[in-house]
């Protein structure tokens, strides 16, 4: 008698562990869309996504990248300081072209929204009144 006690309780705490552990991973670990964007350090899907994370998340976290937005000409001479200054190895031509793609796509510079696009360059969408 005293043995099946034992084995029914070391069933019954079986029970809960593993229940406990559906109830974890069902509500509390990330899915899948969340794990991928942790795999990813929530940088858009893209062409490049990978080079990017590969040869610039060694130094940085994604962080940066994500708060950062320049034109392409901006990211080109902010790799080439990287390189002279950062210890940022040399990126062969096609790899820093296909970077420098995702980089000035998905984090190009924004416009202001003081400034919006037009050829005048006004605030307004019509020319002041010069007088």
């Amino acid at each position: 008698m005293f043995c099946n006690n034992r084995i029914i309780y070391f069933i019954q705490k079986c029970v809960c562990l593993i229940i406990g552990l559906i109830i974890i991973t069902t509500f509390y670990l990330p899915n899948g869309a969340k794990a991928e964007e942790l795999q990813y350090q929530s940088l858009p899907p893209g062409k490049g996504r990978a080079q990017v994370l590969k040869n610039c998340t060694v130094c940085h976290s994604s962080a940066i990248i994500l708060q950062t937005h320049m034109s392409r000409k901006k990211w080109d001479q902010t790799l080439s300081w990287m390189q002279e200054k950062q210890g940022l190895w040399d990126l062969q031509p096609d790899l820093r072209k296909i970077i420098l793609d995702y980089l000035s796509t998905y984090q190009g510079a924004k416009k202001s929204p003081s400034q919006p696009n037009n050829p005048m360059g006004h605030q307004y969408s019509y020319l002041p009144n010069p007088l």
